[in-house]
């Protein structure tokens, strides 16, 4: 069993057939409660009710339903991750990854209200124009 409490929070993370799996308990109040928790997650990814889901959706979907959960999990600040993907999430609404290309981010950072914000965003955040390829199932 691999649950460990960082920070008040309960960690979890395993590996079945090569393939890993983590998460966090925000609910649990103790290790015995988290590693119930951990065996509950074990069961499902057994049963083949916890899947992933292939990644080629448009960039809104990506954000909403992968990165904003993670950040709200897993970083502190969250609140300014929510304001960078409402600005990124306006601008490249239905647009797929595979659709994303380099000049796109220069025009969107020419503007002139948002040119530090993007350019924040697109050094830290997503590098080199290779938005979202790791996150694309080929």
């Amino acid at each position: 069993m691999s649950v460990r409490k960082r920070g008040g929070v309960y960690h979890y993370q395993f590996q079945i057939r090569n393939q890993t799996y983590y998460g966090t308990f925000l609910d649990a109040k103790s290790d015995a409660e988290a590693r119930r928790l951990e065996k509950d997650e074990k069961a499902k990814v057994r049963l083949g009710l916890k899947q992933d889901k292939p990644l080629d959706a448009d960039f809104c979907t990506f954000v909403n339903d992968v990165y904003l959960p993670y950040a709200r999990e897993n970083k502190r600040s969250y609140v300014h991750d929510e304001f960078r993907c409402k600005v990124l999430t306006d601008y490249f609404a239905g647009k797929r990854f595979s659709a994303l290309r380099c000049w796109m981010w220069s025009v969107l950072s020419s503007t002139a209200s948002l040119q530090r914000s993007v350019a924040t965003i697109k050094s830290q955040h997503l590098p080199s124009c290779g938005v979202g390829s790791q996150f694309i199932r080929r």
